[in-house]
């Protein structure tokens, strides 16, 4: 196993994952490029895990000095690796032994919410937090919520639109909010930062929104346009203006008076616009103003693209405000009592 590279390792429970990263571990401690000790970081999930790990490497470092006559097969399969990795591996490991008791406080395993709570504790205020914070577990983040939550209820009873919404996510009348909109926050919880950029720039959102629905309209305007200078390449063998056509441009003078966007959802939202029969057949009948209409076309598709996009980001700050408010409202609450839940 080469000590350097970067290595992806899965596999399910119980298959020896925590084996393999001590393994790792005491190989970059015992490497002859004599690695400094407060380089290394072993992560791990659990407590139980990090602790298990520390024992091993000091069992192995023992064993590696000292081998007794009564291996069990792992570890002798380990002493084995090492020996033959290293030839001075007794003298190696008995240096790092002392080394590692002499700076026992540099050797960092821990679990990944240990090793950054001690990342933050050496800068609070740059973090944003204030020294001595508290980090809570999901039970204490669980009892904190409801408590906020009462709070917050109160406001929403007293604000139609949140309630309303509330009620409308968790399926429940108000008497049954309390118990459900927990379950209903958390399952919004991925979307909750970015509900917080939202919030914070509200009027960014509807300005972009007006934006793009201007030049949205426009890309109609100048495309429609085109199309009717342009009529008789849209006529039928029979004559008459392709029906099918017709309709699209139907569609897109409504939309200009009612902004009902699923009146475009066929062909605009479905389908690439080149590739239906009736624009094709009118590109090969301009002739050499065809470059300029696949342009428009392009045009059409590009603005009606970041039209969805920006109008998306308004609907969710439209609709999920009430959650986004309730979760600003609950930070808000942790960083007076200075805590920090394993989700920040």
């Amino acid at each position: 196993m080469d000590g350097i590279k970067n290595i992806a390792l899965i596999s399910s429970a119980g298959a020896g994952k925590t084996r393999a990263l001590t393994r790792r571990f005491l190989q970059l401690l015992l490497d002859p490029a004599d690695y400094p000790l407060e380089s290394l970081y072993g992560i791990t999930f659990t407590n139980e895990a990090a602790y298990e790990m520390k024992e091993r490497i000091i069992r192995y470092l023992n064993l590696l000095i000292d081998r007794p006559a009564d291996l069990k097969p792992d570890e002798e399969e380990i002493i084995d690796f090492f020996k033959e990795l290293f030839g001075d591996i007794r003298e190696r490991a008995l240096r790092k032994k002392r080394q590692l008791f002499n700076n026992i406080s540099e050797l960092h395993i821990s679990t990944f919410h240990s090793l950054f709570t001690s990342f933050l504790s050496g800068i609070p205020f740059a973090a944003g937090i204030l020294p001595g914070f508290k980090i809570i577990d999901e039970v204490q983040e669980a009892l904190l919520f409801e408590d906020v939550f009462d709070k917050f209820f109160d406001v929403a009873l007293e604000n139609k639109g949140v309630l309303t919404f509330i009620e409308k996510v968790t399926g429940e009348s108000e008497a049954g909010i309390r118990l459900n909109v927990q379950k209903a926050y958390k399952s919004l919880r991925a979307w909750l930062n970015f509900l917080d950029e939202l919030l914070k720039e509200e009027d960014v959102v509807k300005t972009r929104l007006e934006n793009s629905e201007k030049e949205f309209i426009n890309a109609i305007d100048q495309f429609i346009e085109f199309v009717r200078k342009n009529e008789p390449c849209a006529y039928t063998k029979k004559g008459q203006f392709n029906r099918h056509f017709a309709g699209f441009l139907t569609r897109l003078e409504n939309f200009k008076v009612d902004r009902e966007i699923l009146r475009l959802k066929s062909p605009l939202l479905e389908f690439e616009l080149i590739e239906k029969s009736y624009i094709q057949q009118f590109i090969k009948n301009l002739g050499a103003r065809e470059n300029e209409f696949i342009n428009l076309l392009e045009s059409l598709e590009d603005k009606v693209r970041e039209y969805l996009r920006a109008l998306s980001d308004y609907y969710l700050l439209i609709y999920l405000r009430p959650i986004g408010e309730l979760h600003q409202f609950f930070q808000k609450e942790k960083q007076q009592q200075n805590i920090l839940s394993f989700d920040d």
